[in-house]
């Protein structure tokens, strides 16, 4: 995953957000 994200040239901010957002919306929905 990390590999992945630094090839995508992302912040590790964005990345932690976007992580954040996946987690939070996989509860919601689950």
């Amino acid at each position: 995953l990390d590999a992945q994200m630094l090839a995508q040239n992302a912040s590790p901010g964005g990345a932690a957000d976007l992580l954040a957002a996946t987690l939070f919306l996989d509860r919601v929905s689950g």
